[in-house]
């Protein structure tokens, strides 16, 4: 009965992590994917680095240095 309870404990702390891993690479993909298409045209944005972090509870984005320049409405 313990090596069930713990089989199934170790099985979801893996989905969970894998879980995580997987949303924050989309979550980085996506930041990526919008400062591209904005930037398409004309550099608007640029950052030094992009940090994901939150693990394990939340999956956060944090821009380092980031400068935002001109209208992108224009």
């Amino acid at each position: 009965m313990r090596k069930i309870l713990l089989g199934s404990i170790v099985a979801i702390a893996l989905l969970w992590c894998g879980s995580w891993y997987i949303q924050a690479n989309n979550t980085r993909q996506m930041v990526e994917s919008w400062v591209a298409y904005v930037n398409a045209d004309q550099q608007y944005i640029t950052y030094d680095n992009l940090e994901i972090s939150g693990f394990p509870t939340h999956v956060r984005a944090t821009l380092t240095n980031p400068v935002f320049s001109g209208r992108v409405d224009q």
